[in-house]
């Protein structure tokens, strides 16, 4: 999510959180249940192709670093590394209000200029917050290899 003044984001309880919601700004309270620590991610990476020089561009969006699988000219496989497009990121865990039994979370990435590494946001674990921000979707891959939000 990130951090904006500007504009109107809909209220929102974590557990109203639906596929509607993607895309679009929302703002959540909650408790701050933990924070990690602050660390680089890559959000995209330039490669080359060795047959014909084109250059690909492939976006990271899983924890595991992907490659090209294609050239447009076909070939398969055989690509060098240009860059890597980094940022900073940091996640910390948001608790919304008691939902049945217990208590409902979310995940919130932090990105860039957001992030804290100085950790001031420890101090902010146990204390409640209100976040506004872009909710996205991140894909996590489970032990059989589905993907869930």
């Amino acid at each position: 999510m990130k951090n904006k003044k500007e504009g109107k984001a809909e209220k929102l309880s974590i557990q109203d959180i639906r596929s509607k919601h993607l895309g679009k700004e929302i703002s959540i309270k909650g408790v701050i249940e933990q924070a990690s620590d602050v660390r680089p991610v890559v959000k995209s990476a330039r490669f080359e192709c060795l047959g014909c020089k084109s250059k690909i561009k492939v976006v990271q969006i899983d924890r595991i670093f992907r490659e090209p699988v294609k050239c447009s000219c076909g070939r398969q496989g055989g690509f060098n590394l240009l860059i890597k497009d980094m940022e900073d990121a940091q996640r910390i865990i948001v608790a919304g209000e008691k939902f049945g039994k217990s208590k409902v979370k979310i995940s919130v990435f932090l990105r860039d200029a957001l992030t804290d590494s100085s950790m001031k946001i420890l101090e902010s674990i146990g204390k409640k917050a209100e976040i506004t921000g872009k909710l996205v979707e991140v894909p996590v891959r489970t032990s059989d290899g589905c993907h869930f939000l």
